[in-house]
């Protein structure tokens, strides 16, 4: 929506206007109505603006927890979705990449299982480890989860500044980037609930 005093594109959260401070609600002198087919790029621009239309569903969530590890200077702040369903809650956010990395990362740590010998005392060390070095993944996704979902947007948000595109169609782009998928963390599962059942065929 826009300012109805200055014309300023504004969020949907947002009360307050970011450029001339005056209230949503406040009765202007004389409205302000935005032509038909021009966008503000400076409005747009703003970084609050951009994640709105990169995140959707739960911004406030995540807007808050990216302003945290930027204040901080750190990587860390749980994320309960992240930890709970792993590979699940990055497909479900667009994110391939980590979706194959924490897979491709399972799989090398049940062929390390599989290779040692579990009868040796050394071989059943080293299993317990490989098992704790598991669970020490999810530990990291629900830790890491928030860093890797604000670096995956700063690079889409990267992609769009260096494009060509109107005001209009990078929102329309963001938000197509951007979102949720329930495809996505469909196909996460699948692939997810694919190599439990090899590795369960294979311990058998």
């Amino acid at each position: 929506m826009y300012c109805t005093s200055c014309g300023m594109y504004l969020t949907a959260h947002e009360k307050v206007c970011s450029n001339c401070g005056k209230s949503i609600y406040e009765r202007p002198k004389q409205r302000f109505v935005p032509p038909a087919d021009i966008e503000y790029e400076k409005g747009f621009l703003l970084k609050s603006q951009r994640e709105e239309c990169f995140i959707g569903e739960n911004y406030e969530y995540y807007h808050s927890q990216w302003n945290h590890l930027e204040d901080r200077e750190s990587k860390l702040s749980w994320n309960w979705a992240a930890f709970l369903f792993g590979p699940v809650w990055f497909g479900f956010r667009k994110m391939p990449a980590p979706v194959l990395a924490i897979m491709g990362m399972l799989v090398g740590l049940d062929i390390l299982a599989y290779l040692s010998d579990y009868q040796h005392p050394y071989g059943r060390v080293f299993t317990v480890l490989i098992l704790t070095l598991g669970l020490s993944l999810w530990i990291l996704m629900g830790l890491l989860g928030n860093y890797i979902y604000f670096k995956y947007a700063e690079t889409r948000f990267s992609q769009m500044n260096r494009s060509s595109m109107t005001p209009l169609e990078k929102r329309e782009w963001l938000k197509a980037k951007g979102n949720t998928s329930w495809a996505g963390a469909f196909l996460a599962l699948v692939l997810y609930l694919l190599y439990l059942s090899v590795t369960i065929y294979i311990s058998i």
